[in-house]
């Protein structure tokens, strides 16, 4: 994964307690890849990326 994504199961774990994304990789992944289409989609820009001011 680019990112250190955190993933939470929040019907069991309401105050985001214990990170999953090491139990589920492969959700992990699948929401990283739909988070990365609707990131593209609408031009997010990365952390590191600096877009001058106009």
């Amino acid at each position: 994964m680019e990112y250190n994504w955190e993933l939470y199961d929040m019907s069991k774990d309401r105050s985001e307690t214990n990170n999953i994304v090491t139990v589920l990789p492969d959700k992990a992944m699948e929401l990283e890849t739909l988070w990365n289409i609707w990131a593209n989609k609408t031009e997010v820009l990365n952390w590191t990326t600096k877009k001058p001011f106009n």
